[in-house]
């Protein structure tokens, strides 16, 4: 079960929602696992994907758009 009550029911739908609740997004999970398989370093990574990638990874993505959100608004009034 996960934290959210999820309980895999064999529906893939449900199956998708437990592995990414787990183990985080295809490309976060291939990106950290895989990365010595000749997927692009994550030294390379510019500072707004390395921000994406932790945002992601501490479940804090809907932060990441309230702050695009008001850099928005912000520039709206200059």
């Amino acid at each position: 079960m996960l934290p959210d009550g999820t309980v895999a029911d064999g529906k893939a739908e449900t199956y998708d929602h437990c592995i990414e609740t787990i183990c985080g997004t295809l490309e976060t999970f291939v990106t950290s696992v895989f990365s010595a398989q000749n997927r692009r370093s994550l030294a390379s990574y510019g500072a707004s994907e390395i921000k994406s990638l932790l945002a992601e990874l501490l479940k804090i993505d809907h932060l990441r758009a309230l702050s695009a959100k008001a850099g928005d608004v912000a520039q709206a009034r200059v």
